[in-house]
């Protein structure tokens, strides 16, 4: 499984959807179970699972601000190996 196909599926049972429901180009506003605690539970177990080598709190205005779930994964660094 490639690193962005496991966080999505990753955010898509903390968000409680089904993950084919969910793509690179979702619309994070656009998804009802959206809200900031489960944010910062994405935020969470992405870094568990992945180590970022990005730090959170560099980048947690920017994280706010994205738009889709491939933002999201951008900016945390999270690339298909």
């Amino acid at each position: 499984m490639q690193n962005k196909e496991k966080a999505l599926t990753i955010i898509a049972d903390i968000l409680d959807i089904d993950s084919e429901k969910l793509a690179l180009e979702t619309v994070v506003k656009e998804i009802p179970s959206w809200d900031s605690m489960a944010f910062l539970t994405i935020i969470a177990q992405l870094d568990e699972e992945f180590v970022l080598k990005t730090s959170v709190e560099q980048v947690i205005g920017e994280l706010v601000n994205a738009k889709t779930i491939d933002d999201l994964l951008h900016l945390l660094r999270i690339r298909n190996a």
